[in-house]
């Protein structure tokens, strides 16, 4: 299959609804391919394509064909599997299909996105040895031994610091599902600003409602807000009086003075602007994140980034001029045409901006 941003391999899904699943395990494979999800056998006729099916029978098949060969495979699932039986035996048929046709092993197996750390904490907590973890994780979720005791050491150094949290606080976080553009490999619920602009105002008003509804549950219950957390998409993809217009919401329906930590995702370089920057000063949050991934230019092209790394650098050189001293920096090791050299150095002139003054 050709690897680009104008592919479109069909992926025929009968039975089931389970894209959001499929598409992720796609994406381990194919980084920047698009995918076109469709019930119509018909489309199962080209040289590439992915055949996915569950029967009334409990069957589950999954066939993968590119460059005009083909293989399947089948398996029946016993007569109480749950939803998530079928989910997981079509990623893992799906997974192993690909393994064979591509050559690629991804080192994580089916673990995408934020979880895998979360689930070695899970079973930690559980009681589990380290032992256990290990053969759980890999039998299940196909993760290399490496990669196992990555997350492992990982979450052995988390769990101290979270276990110092107040387990009778919550934590609020405000959804801005809004990009510029789609990155290649987000797996994040999230609309580009060209398709879903229209849609801006009634959320932000549906938004600002439902935080009054929260606020009011939050002092009924005489419950405290532990952190505050705008995550997205990119929330500073609204405008300033947006971005004020939320966080004013923020301030009149909760008690800011119990927060231990107020972050707001700025998250993409071309969406912040000094006036952004000070609105949510203005307005509480003391921890912003700047996150350009990479600072290589040609990386970011790929992935489908419209900033430069120098962008991402004025942006980070910008908040610290409007006062902020907290600043996260999302970094992706691994993206597609990253190499271990150019990803060192994004590494290294992040280091020297200081995130953490």
């Amino acid at each position: 299959m050709t690897d680009n941003n104008n592919s479109k391999m069909p992926i025929i899904m009968i039975g089931h609804s389970f894209k959001y699943e499929t598409e992720a395990t796609l994406k381990l494979f194919f980084n920047t391919a698009r995918f076109s999800f469709t019930s119509d056998i018909a489309e199962a006729s080209g040289s590439d394509y992915v055949y996915t099916e569950v029967t009334e029978d409990n069957s589950v098949t999954v066939r993968v064909c590119l460059d005009g060969a083909q293989e399947e495979k089948t398996v029946k699932l016993p007569p109480d599997a749950e939803k998530k039986d079928f989910e997981y035996t079509i990623c893992r048929l799906l997974f192993g299909l690909l393994v064979n046709r591509t050559g690629i092993t991804p080192p994580w197996g089916l673990l995408t996105g934020i979880r895998p750390v979360k689930k070695v904490i899970d079973l930690i907590r559980q009681g589990k040895s380290e032992e256990k973890i290990y053969s759980q994780l890999g039998e299940h979720y196909l993760v290399a031994p490496k990669k196992l005791k990555l997350a492992y050491d990982t979450a052995v150094n988390q769990l101290p610091i979270l276990d110092r949290i107040d387990s009778s606080a919550v934590s609020l976080y405000v959804s801005i599902p809004f990009c510029p553009t789609r990155c290649s490999y987000c797996s994040f619920v999230s609309h580009s600003m060209d398709s879903a602009i229209k849609l801006m105002p009634e959320y932000i008003s549906a938004l600002c409602r439902e935080l009054e509804i929260v606020g009011r549950i939050v002092k009924d219950t005489d419950t405290k807000i532990d952190t505050i957390y705008f995550g997205g998409g990119t929330p500073t993809s609204v405008s300033a009086e947006e971005l004020r217009t939320i966080m004013e919401a923020v301030e009149r329906n909760f008690d800011l003075d119990k927060v231990r930590e107020y972050s707001v995702e700025a998250g993409r370089p071309d969406t912040i602007t000094e006036e952004k920057l000070r609105v949510i000063k203005a307005l509480g949050a003391g921890r912003i994140s700047v996150n350009p991934q990479t600072l290589n230019d040609e990386v970011l092209k790929v992935i489908g980034r419209k900033h430069s790394g120098e962008d991402a650098v004025k942006a980070f050189e910008l908040a610290r001029k409007v006062g902020f001293d907290n600043i996260n920096t999302d970094l992706i090791a691994g993206l597609p045409t990253e190499s271990a050299d150019s990803f060192r150095n994004t590494l290294d002139r992040m280091i020297e901006l200081d995130p953490r003054a």
